[in-house]
């Protein structure tokens, strides 16, 4: 009898997900197996003659509070995740339900927020989307997701992996517990570190850091390397953390920290980008559900909670070689919402200011060229009283490269844009000692820039709420630092 349930149960979840196999090979490993197989294998008996030691999923999460212990385990075998890419031990997983189902609707947002950007961004208006996925254990068994999408290329000769401007790259992991976004340019995963970085897209030189994975964190740079020069042996500079070495130290590190590794991302110095060892994100996202004692079936209708709009702009009187190219994200929502109709009028405002910038240069896509001004949009928080959006920004332009973060957080019920001091759990007068303090735990010079952090007033700060409990406020190249030291974020806990 208890056989014969357990075949039972089996069975539905290969009915309701018979169209989670694998449609073609995502890696270079041999032993990547197939959903469907997956599945097929854990209805029969075993190799020994006993039977299948998991239950299928009931459908139904813990619920919060309790022990653990004396809630039933809703999760199937973890062979499931050998249909995909997966990087660490698949027997060592130790993610929840309850998370994988975070891990999923993120992941189902993500996917459907990458398809609104290649609608109204792409110049290209037939151009497909892509959105791939590919999971790592960082140490403790709780896997991190590394996100990439774009635009799917629609020359003949790209590859299934090759994506198309506009594309993202991000890693999404848990941090005590609560799900957290980390921005990425060009990273590749390996099994005991990520490597951020490496040749610059337009060849002139390297700047790589290696991160390592330990104990579910991705902990802060534990190495990091530099070169210039060397392309073109005009006059090499070489450097490993802040110390100058020579070239066969650069390889050196380079050989023990860089490389392909396991799954990545990387793009040129064009609209195109690749990456690696990841798998079609619908079937990371059915995997994930099946973990969570779900249907394995997107829960959502495919669409973001907003609209992505842009306007695109060029500036041929810029000063440069060539053109330089606008696109200016922001969000639109549904009008019947209640709440958001403040919110919608303030970026329409900020997008008429830009196209006043711009005046006659106003375009109906994004043009090929080599300087650009782009910025693209996502919301951070929405609980249906709070809204806080953020927009990245990145600009290059006659040999100078910027980029950074606006932020705007708005009170719902009474139309109205917060400040800084208004949504942390911090006195006013204490707000920019705190921030003083977080800069200075990721190196920042105070002794040089004191000056710049309290010239600040609290209306100054950006920030947004990229938790339910935390604040980050975000500093932009050339803010509080020297160009050479990027961007700063320093987070501070949330007003209840």
């Amino acid at each position: 009898m208890k056989r014969t349930v357990a075949i039972i149960l089996a069975l539905a979840l290969m009915l309701a997900l018979a169209s989670c196999g694998k449609g073609g090979d995502t890696t270079d490993n041999s032993e990547h197996k197939g959903l469907g197989e997956i599945l097929s294998g854990l209805t029969g008996e075993k190799g020994d003659g006993t039977e299948p030691d998991t239950a299928s999923p009931t459908g139904t999460l813990p619920e919060d509070g309790g022990s653990e212990a004396t809630k039933p385990d809703t999760r199937p075998d973890p062979d499931i995740f050998k249909a995909l890419n997966y990087i660490g031990d698949t027997d060592k997983i130790t993610m929840t339900a309850a998370q994988a189902a975070e891990l999923a609707g993120v992941l189902e947002q993500r996917c459907a927020y990458c398809a609104q950007r290649v609608k109204w961004q792409s110049y290209e208006s037939n151009l497909g989307v892509s959105s791939f996925a590919a999971l790592f254990d960082t140490g403790n068994g709780v896997p991190a997701m590394l996100f990439t999408g774009g635009g799917k290329p629609l020359y003949d000769f790209a590859g299934k992996y090759d994506l198309e401007s506009p594309y993202t790259a991000e890693i999404w992991l848990f941090v005590d517990g609560k799900l957290t976004r980390m921005n990425v340019d060009m990273v590749s995963v390996f099994e005991d570190h990520i490597l951020m970085g490496g040749d610059y897209p337009d060849g002139s030189g390297y700047y790589g850091e290696a991160r390592m994975l330990e104990n579910g964190f991705i902990r802060p740079t534990a190495t990091w390397a530099r070169g210039e020069g060397y392309f073109d042996f005009s006059d090499p500079v070489y450097e490993i953390d802040g110390a100058a070495t020579d070239e066969a130290g650069f390889e050196d590190w380079k050989n023990t920290w860089d490389g392909k590794g396991e799954a990545g991302f990387s793009h040129g110095s064009d609209v195109s980008a690749w990456c690696w060892g990841v798998d079609e994100a619908d079937t990371v996202l059915r995997v994930l559900r099946l973990w969570a004692g779900l249907d394995g079936e997107s829960s959502g209708d495919g669409e973001a909670a907003f609209e992505v709009r842009s306007i695109y702009a060029v500036d041929p009187e810029g000063g440069f070689d060539g053109p330089l190219e606008s696109t200016y994200e922001y969000p639109r929502f549904g009008e019947s919402w209640p709440g958001y109709a403040f919110v919608n009028g303030y970026f329409e405002a900020e997008a008429l200011d830009r196209r006043d910038m711009y005046g006659s240069n106003i375009v109906s896509a994004p043009v090929e060229s080599e300087f650009f001004d782009d910025t693209t949009v996502s919301v951070t928080y929405d609980d249906g009283k709070i809204l806080s959006v953020a927009q990245d920004y990145s600009y290059f332009g006659g040999g100078a490269m910027d980029m950074g973060m606006d932020c705007a957080v708005f009170d719902l019920t009474r139309g109205e844009l917060l400040t800084l001091d208004e949504v942390v759990a911090l006195d006013s007068y204490d707000i920019t000692s705190a921030i003083r303090d977080g800069l200075i735990a990721q190196g920042w010079e105070s002794e040089s820039f004191d000056g710049q952090l309290y010239a600040m007033g609290i209306e100054d700060f950006d920030f947004y709420i990229s938790d339910p409990d935390t604040v980050t406020v975000v500093f932009d190249k050339y803010e509080v630092a020297d160009g050479a030291s990027g961007v700063f974020s320093v987070d501070l806990p949330r007003a209840k």
